[in-house]
């Protein structure tokens, strides 16, 4: 449906249907690594595509912004087993890194 909801591969905004800056998901930096923070699942954090952008560089202090903890993944996986399914079930989906991440936080999850 690329009239309805036009995506672009590189997530140009001006290009990309809002939807997907809203509700796909991406990892962000709790400590910004350009600010002195490390890249480990230990400062990785969900968010939109937006609130990354928005983010930046900012810190969630600065920001006055809120970290929610984790929920239960035994409650709610957030589809996270279907994902892994899916992903599993067509292999050149892991040619691309962006998939290739969330499965691997995914898997690692369990």
């Amino acid at each position: 449906m690329p009239d309805a909801f036009p995506y672009q591969s590189h997530w140009k905004m001006e290009e990309c249907h809002s939807a997907y800056w809203e509700l796909v998901p991406t990892i962000d930096h709790i400590i910004p690594i350009a600010i002195g923070g490390e890249d480990n699942l230990s400062n990785y954090a969900t968010t939109s595509m937006f609130h990354n952008s928005v983010k930046s560089n900012w810190t969630i202090e600065q920001l006055n912004w809120k970290l929610y903890p984790a929920g239960d993944i035994n409650e709610y996986d957030g589809l996270t087993d279907l994902f892994v399914k899916l992903t599993e079930n067509d292999l050149e989906l892991f040619d691309d890194p962006y998939i290739k991440r969330w499965y691997k936080l995914s898997v690692g999850m369990k």
